[in-house]
């Protein structure tokens, strides 16, 4: 859903977005991705704690600040 509000702001002024009266269909399910998050968060952290993990660490991760390496999304506006 994140990867849906950058691109609307990318898209259409603050004004549009919060008063616009649009309808975004998507095919994200939040639950589903909420549970695909935990579920990689798990994992991630089973990762880090082996002995034979020699990589940066999650928590150390720092995005770039110009948003380089996003690929926005097209995201097309409903018609009336």
């Amino acid at each position: 859903m994140d990867a849906v509000q950058r691109d609307l702001n990318l898209l259409l002024t603050q004004d549009q977005i919060d008063n616009g009266g649009l309808l975004i269909y998507t095919t994200l399910d939040p639950a589903v991705q909420n549970a695909a998050q935990q579920a990689l968060e798990t994992q991630l952290t089973k990762i880090e704690h082996q002995s034979n993990f020699h990589h940066p660490l999650k928590a150390n991760y720092q995005p770039p600040e110009t948003g380089e390496g996003i690929q926005p999304c097209h995201i097309s506006k409903a018609r009336s």
